[in-house]
């Protein structure tokens, strides 16, 4: 089995959906951390994450500026900036533009964990309606990391999951379910 280092996932529209069905369902004692990218707007009810973190066994918490990251937590990106991998078990924020008008996004989250972690990533990619995450994944894979694309019949929005499989073949395509499993695996 892979010792994952660090775990990275990202998601837009219909993300929050599907990170409420997934993220629960962690067990406990996960032995990496979870970075995860939702397209939020800097207006975004910040009460969701609380709400999340309730039903989930792990900790669950806003990504801060130079933070040390563990296993057994979940790091969200912020609204309206990047979260970014900067160390091993180290993560800041980043002001960089927009990926087609999204910030917090999921490229350069990817990206920056595949540069520090190489291939001790995992990264899973969701539904959502552009290509962000697409070039990400595929550095993921560059470094030898795992790359797990949500299945587009069971997104809410596919185009997201359909750009990275145009340009890339990932080492799982799953449905949300399939993926809960493989992670309650680890």
């Amino acid at each position: 089995m892979i010792d994952y280092g660090v775990v990275v996932m990202g998601a837009s529209l219909g993300g929050l959906t599907v990170y409420e069905k997934i993220l629960p369902k962690i067990p406990g004692d996960f032995e990496a951390p979870i970075l995860a990218v939702n397209h939020i707007t800097k207006n975004f009810d910040k009460n969701w994450l609380h709400q999340i973190h309730i039903r989930s066994e792990l900790d669950i918490m806003w990504g801060t500026e130079q933070q040390k990251i563990r296993a057994n937590y979940i790091y969200f990106a912020p609204p309206g900036s990047h979260l970014i991998v900067t160390h091993i078990q180290k993560v800041g924020l980043s002001d960089g533009a927009p990926f087609f008008s999204c910030k917090p996004s999921i490229n350069d989250l990817f990206k920056s964990a595949a540069k520090v972690y190489k291939n001790r990533v995992l990264a899973i990619l969701l539904t959502g309606l552009n290509c962000d995450g697409t070039e990400g994944l595929k550095e993921v894979q560059k470094q030898g990391g795992t790359t797990i694309v949500q299945d587009p019949k069971t997104a809410t929005a596919p185009i997201m999951p359909d750009s990275a499989l145009r340009e890339m073949k990932p080492t799982y395509i799953m449905s949300p379910t399939e993926i809960i499993k493989f992670l309650q695996k680890l």
